[in-house]
């Protein structure tokens, strides 16, 4: 087909078409358990509906196809089994194809299969040889359990659902130069500095959990690993709880009040004498901080990166995150040298990189969260 053959099938598909024309239709015979099971309407009737001309202006209709009728469809002009190696001028073509099968011996005709009973004979040769593209917007399917009464036939039919994709806007593309022009705006910078700073502080401590929970707390080695799921535990509470305020409430304070609960605990385990119970309370309550800040964050960025950036903005907190960790490790590493192996020091070293952190969102929060939106448009004001 030209190109023009294919947009006029197209707009004929999408019922966005400028000529139509009316078409007789041969009034097929409709076997009366159409009607009992799944209350379709004649199809004579329904192309006299659907079929209006119209070329003074563009009309758009939706058009329900049932079995039994006839449906513009796009077929192939080769063998499907065999394939071709490129497309060709004629390869495909636009054909009125009868939606259904029919046999000596079922009169009814027979619509759909499933994947698993798809290699019958009935229906191998159509699957290997004659494949065809349909092109629909929408489709329905029938409860299994769900029946409702005909308001045509007064007959109990089984419920039908229709399931369409929902219009989503498509995310611009703005190239690769312009999917970092977010970052010349300094929103994302407080935030992505803020997550590097916020786990510095935090992995200064956490590189060095463990024998902190063993010489502080004085845990036997082989209950470390159930401290590590009660910390796991406090991060899964932290992200759920951080989504569910940031929901309600401003990302950018939402996150600033994550990095405040860690860096108080933080400054716990220095001041707060090593005991069995108050470092289990510890590991989980800087646990919970860590992941309450996850959700609020991912979506500041993703805000900030709207218009094409969405997916950097992502994947920068992802880097800041890592990149804070590494660093994290290596300043607690270097606190513990410094202080002959004081497994409280590095929670302290890591209290100014925490300070920052909660400095830097809740500057955030001020300068572009302050009215009655719990989520603005970042990326219009940063």
């Amino acid at each position: 087909m030209s190109d023009e053959e294919i947009d006029a099938l197209v707009a004929r598909l999408s019922g966005e078409r400028h000529e139509r024309v009316v078409k007789q239709v041969p009034e097929p015979e409709i076997a009366a358990y159409e009607q009992r099971e799944l209350d379709y309407p004649d199809p004579v009737e329904h192309r006299a509906r659907t079929e209006v001309e119209n070329s003074a202006h563009t009309e758009r209709e939706w058009i329900d196809v049932y079995p039994k009728h006839v449906s513009p469809v796009i077929v192939p002009t080769f063998d499907t089994a065999v394939g071709v190696a490129q497309f060709e001028p004629g390869a495909l073509e636009c054909a009125d194809l009868t939606w259904g099968y029919s046999s000596q011996w079922n009169p009814r005709p027979m619509f759909n299969t499933r994947i698993e009973s798809a290699d019958k004979p009935i229906w191998r040769a159509s699957i290997e040889h004659e494949r065809c593209i349909i092109a629909c917007r929408q489709f329905y399917e029938s409860s299994g359990t769900e029946t409702r009464v005909s308001e045509r036939t007064g007959r109990t039919i089984k419920q039908q659902y229709v399931f369409t994709i929902p219009f989503i806007k498509p995310v611009a593309d703005a190239g690769l130069r312009g999917q970092f022009r977010f970052l010349r705006k300094p929103g994302p910078w407080f935030v992505l500095v803020a997550v590097f700073a916020g786990n510095t502080g935090i992995f200064c401590w956490w590189s060095y959990v463990s024998p902190w929970l063993q010489c502080e707390g004085g845990w036997p080695s082989n209950m470390v690993s159930m401290l590590m799921m009660l910390a796991g535990f406090g991060m899964v509470v932290g992200g759920l709880c951080g989504g569910r305020i940031a929901d309600h409430w401003h990302a950018g304070a939402t996150s600033s009040l994550g990095q405040f609960v860690a860096m108080l605990g933080l400054l716990a385990v220095f001041f707060v004498p090593g005991n069995l119970v108050g470092t289990a309370v510890l590991t989980f309550v800087i646990s919970f901080g860590l992941f309450f800040v996850s959700a609020p964050q991912q979506l500041l960025m993703a805000e900030s990166g709207k218009g094409g950036g969405e997916l950097i903005g992502g994947a920068a907190v992802q880097i800041a995150f890592n990149f804070g960790n590494a660093v994290g490790s290596l300043v607690g590493g270097a606190v513990l040298d410094a202080t002959s192996m004081d497994y409280r020091y590095p929670a302290l070293g890591g209290v100014p990189f925490a300070a920052v952190a909660v400095l830097l969102l809740a500057l955030y929060a001020l300068r572009y969260e302050r009215g009655d939106r719990a989520h603005m448009d970042v990326s219009r004001t940063v």
